[in-house]
């Protein structure tokens, strides 16, 4: 039995609709594998303070993201919280304090980091979540002694093994570490892990009754089987995997029984549901054939399979709602982006979808390098002439160009992207095109919006 035990901590700004999945799911892992583990919510904790709920909105996110910013903007607000939240950690039970790390909370990570191991040393910090995989470089710093980089699951349970053991993990694959001659990277981890075979997520350790619009996360696939250019998720979690439809129905019912009366939603987190038709399908069957009652929804991919017979039998196994990326209406821009349908085929999916009873929400990309003020035009007409189909609508905030291995950032020259000055200061935000400006962008997404709340739309 292990003897190392660990708490992993989820630290804002995220939407607060559902409890953490990334966590959550590694703790499920290591609960199996006999370790000690304990979780906290810090989103949660500071959502539920009300006065700093403004924190939490998107015109924020730069003064969280950028660490000038939040050393003048975030942290004097917060600063009476984050020392109390670095004091607990510090003074815990836990040899090892993770992070889940996305690049919109990494200076708050690195400013907790420092005051834990200002309190307590010997605390070992260690980082995981999407950040270190997209850039690992950001989290390069002397309060910051692990990253995970890929499957967290079964990567952090052997570096918890071999710190258990008291061994140097210079050879567990796929992590990042201190030395002192600088940071080091281990061989690259291949992804290899088999969905069926880890444990369920556990969230006992979250206050399920206080987040807001309670959903319940669930994973069935990592992945995605597209490879649109603004994206790099084929690349960083190829090849695409997925649970079987036995395996994720038996999921629900553990997690069900796990949350009780807390959730009768099941949101799927997964790139997209339906990269494998067949599987999901497949899901569809068991569900009707138990005559089980749950609602679910997730992000999905318009495609042709998406016929109204299709649709129909996802809502009478419970679906109630399905996220697009539909991106933009523009038959160019759709093209650029290396999108799989037409501007008539989503038309078609959507008003399906409204009319046998799942809702619609779409997301936009306002702003693609190559999006002219026409195309623009007629992403705003077909919102327009579909919007009574429409449950809700994100219209973004400007294009950014922030990943690094997505097609857009690796040949920038392709899309006409360049930065003014030589680019000697690069943000997701300042870049140009040939046919679009930074100014140009948050006039389009000003336009877009009004648009939407001109017609009565729900703005997500």
């Amino acid at each position: 039995m292990p003897q190392i035990k660990s708490t992993l901590v989820y630290p804002p700004p995220k939407v607060v609709q559902q409890p953490p999945l990334g966590i959550a799911t590694v703790a499920g892992h290591l609960r199996a594998k006999g370790f000690e583990v304990s979780q906290l919510d810090l989103n949660l904790d500071l959502w539920l303070l009300k006065k700093y709920n403004l924190l939490f909105d998107e015109s924020q996110r730069k003064n969280w993201e950028f660490q000038g910013l939040y050393l003048f903007t975030v942290r004097p607000k917060l600063h009476r919280w984050i020392q109390r939240w670095s004091e607990s950690l510090a003074k815990d039970d836990s040899t090892v304090i993770g992070f889940s790390a996305f690049h919109h909370n990494v200076p708050l990570i690195l400013d907790m980091a420092s005051r834990i191991k200002k309190i307590n040393p010997s605390k070992i910090i260690v980082v995981g979540g999407p950040q270190t995989t997209y850039d690992p470089q950001s989290l390069y710093a002397d309060q910051i002694d692990f990253l995970v980089i890929g499957d967290g699951e079964v990567i952090f349970e052997e570096l918890l093994n071999t710190l258990d053991q008291g061994l140097h993990p210079n050879q567990v694959e796929g992590i990042a570490y201190k030395s002192t001659e600088g940071w080091k990277k281990t061989s690259e981890r291949k992804n290899t892990l088999d969905l069926n075979k880890i444990a369920p997520p556990d969230f006992n350790d979250f206050k399920l009754a206080e987040y807001p619009e309670l959903f319940i996360p669930l994973e069935t696939s990592r992945g995605c089987v597209y490879r649109c250019t603004f994206c790099s998720e084929t690349i960083m979690f190829s090849p695409f995997r997925f649970k079987k439809a036995e395996f994720t129905y038996n999921e629900i019912k553990t997690l069900q029984k796990q949350v009780g009366k807390n959730s009768n939603f099941f949101y799927f987190t997964d790139s997209l549901i339906n990269g494998h038709i067949k599987e999901l399908d497949r899901l569809c069957d068991i569900i009707l054939e138990n005559e089980d009652y749950f609602h679910w929804g997730g992000k999905a991919v318009i495609r042709e399979k998406m016929t109204r017979e299709f649709l129909q039998k996802l809502y009478n196994a419970g679906c109630r709602l399905l996220d697009f990326g539909i991106e933009s209406a523009a038959p160019n821009v759709l093209k650029d982006m290396k999108k799989s349908f037409t501007r008539e085929i989503a038309e078609r999916v959507i008003k399906d979808c409204h009319e046998i009873g799942i809702k619609v929400h779409l997301m936009w990309i306002v702003g693609f390098p190559t999006e002219t003020e026409e195309d623009h035009q007629l992403s705003m007409s077909f919102v327009k002439n579909n919007h009574q189909y429409i449950h809700a609508v994100s219209p973004g905030y400007g294009c950014t160009v922030h990943d690094p291995r997505a097609d857009l950032m690796r040949n920038p020259d392709k899309y006409g992207i360049y930065w003014k000055f030589g680019g000697l200061i690069k943000t997701p935000h300042n870049w140009y095109s040939k046919v679009t400006t930074p100014s140009i962008r948050k006039r389009r997404v000003r336009e877009f919006h009004k648009m939407c709340h001109d017609l009565k739309m729900n703005v997500w």
